[in-house]
């Protein structure tokens, strides 16, 4: 983890009195649930894809090219495992 965020997960510990997991898992929860969505598409239906706007941050949007890529990254990881195995 960076520095960076682990100063603000620090300081987030020590505000809300959590366990340090539970911060973590907070600030990821959002991410992990833009790139299921995301990854949801079908690469050659665009009316499949699915763009995340976050508060403050800006818009997670998905073109051809970005499903695509998420396609092709989890085929190879799947190729990985199974030649693991």
């Amino acid at each position: 983890m960076q520095k960076a965020i682990e100063k603000i997960v620090d300081e987030a510990v020590e505000k809300f009195n959590l366990p340090r997991e539970v911060i973590i898992a907070v600030f990821e929860s959002p991410y992990k649930c833009a790139r299921q969505k995301i990854s949801e598409a079908i690469e050659d239906e665009p009316d499949t894809f699915v763009n995340v706007r976050f508060k403050k941050l800006g818009l997670l949007y998905a073109d051809h090219a970005k499903i695509k890529a998420i396609n092709y990254a989890r085929h190879n990881r799947t190729n990985k495992n199974n030649e693991e195995s």
